[in-house]
């Protein structure tokens, strides 16, 4: 027996069914974002897949909040992190020309995570 995944809400993230920024990372605990990677790519996701496609300051940002937090930093095994195509993520590859404004999106998104 298959399994399906349904579509997430329109004002989800299309990767990983969690509402985010486009240039944070997606929630490598979401089941949606674990299957559907999964099921695309033939490997499981982990957290540095997650953060593929941010800024180098938002990754180093988002490793260092998640493992503070007690959560355990995945890295792939014998390739290299995979940033799933913007066209599927909705402008996830944004232009920033300054670091500021990134460090504190993420900064604000933790707040309201809390």
């Amino acid at each position: 027996m298959g399994m399906s995944l349904l579509p997430p809400a329109a004002d989800k993230c299309p990767i990983c069914a969690t509402a985010h920024e486009p240039q944070l990372p997606h929630n490598p605990q979401s089941l949606y974002y674990f299957y559907r990677f999964h099921a695309s790519r033939g490997d499981w996701p982990t957290c540095e897949d997650a953060a593929a496609h941010c800024t180098p300051q938002i990754r180093a940002s988002f490793r260092d909040r998640w493992t503070y937090a007690g959560g355990k930093w995945t890295r792939p095994l014998g390739r290299e992190p995979i940033a799933d195509p913007p066209a599927e993520s909705i402008n996830q590859v944004v232009e920033i020309e300054n670091a500021g404004p990134e460090i504190v999106a993420i900064d604000e998104h933790a707040r309201r995570a809390s």
